[in-house]
Formats: structure tokens, C-alpha cells, sequence
């Protein structure tokens, strides 16, 4: 069942991932981010992309293949992580700075499928919300600054 404390997690999951964003972002100068490097035929194809597709095999591959692979074999829970917030970082990577906000993204969304998946079924529902919130709200920033 999702429950308060499952949404919860959903909740904190995207905050943590949006304010690493955010940080990296306003610090480092990287307002055009991963998104401006891709192109688009149009907006609807943007958005389908951005919004669904990439968080559905993202969550799939980086968070559900691998992370139940780790924990099929009895790793220790941190090394799953470690391990899916490295693949993570590295798949969103064209510069150390970009690996850093890939890898600590993937840190909470590893972490909060792993909680997820202690308190319920639907880890994989749970981060795949999270990660398509946090991609849509990077998308809505990146429009605005745009049209500035």
C-alpha cells in the first residue's frame, strides 16, 4: 500500500534531488543544465521524453535492474547505492561537475527506493513520481528562463 509515510518518502526524494539541482545550478552556473543539450522536434516530443520516458528507463534500469540485483546477492545496502548513484552520475555526465549532480541525484533516488521497498510494493512507482516531478519542474525553470 502507499501510505503517508511512503509519500513522504516520495516527497523528500524529489525535494532532495530539486534542491541539488537547484545548488549546483546557482553556484556553479550551469543554469542551462542537462536539458539544453538535448534537441527536440517539438515541445509534445520534449515533454514526453523529459517527463515520462527517461524517468521510466532511468527509475527502471538505474534504481529497480540493478539495485534488486544488489540486494538479490546480499550486498550491504550502502554499496547498492553507491553503485546505482555511480552508474547514475556517469549516464548523466558530459562534465565532472554534471557527474557530481547525476551521482548525488541518484543517491537519494536509490535511497528512497531502497526505503520504499522495505515499506511497500511500489518502490519503482514511488521514485519514477519523484524523478518525473523533479524533471518536469527542471523543465518548467529551463522554460521560464527561456522566455526571459
Amino acid at each position: 500500500m502507499f501510505s503517508r509515510a511512503n509519500g513522504l518518502i516520495v516527497l523528500y526524494t524529489y525535494i532532495y534531488c530539486l534542491a541539488s539541482t537547484l545548488i549546483f545550478s546557482f553556484f556553479i552556473h550551469l543554469a542551462k543544465l542537462d536539458i539544453r543539450s538535448l534537441s527536440f522536434d517539438s515541445k509534445e516530443e520534449e515533454i514526453l521524453v523529459l517527463i515520462l520516458i527517461s524517468p521510466l528507463i532511468e527509475v527502471y534500469f538505474f534504481q529497480k535492474l540493478i539495485i534488486d540485483f544488489l540486494v538479490n546477492k546480499k550486498i550491504n545496502w550502502f554499496i547498492d547505492i553507491i553503485v546505482s548513484s555511480l552508474l547514475f552520475g556517469i549516464a548523466h555526465s558530459s562534465t565532472p561537475i554534471q557527474f557530481a549532480k547525476g551521482f548525488i541525484n541518484g543517491y537519494f533516488y536509490a535511497n528512497g527506493y531502497l526505503k520504499l521497498k522495505k515499506n511497500s510494493s511500489y518502490p519503482f512507482t514511488g521514485i519514477f513520481i519523484a524523478h518525473a516531478l523533479h524533471n518536469l519542474t527542471v523543465f518548467m525553470i529551463s522554460e521560464i528562463g527561456r522566455n526571459l
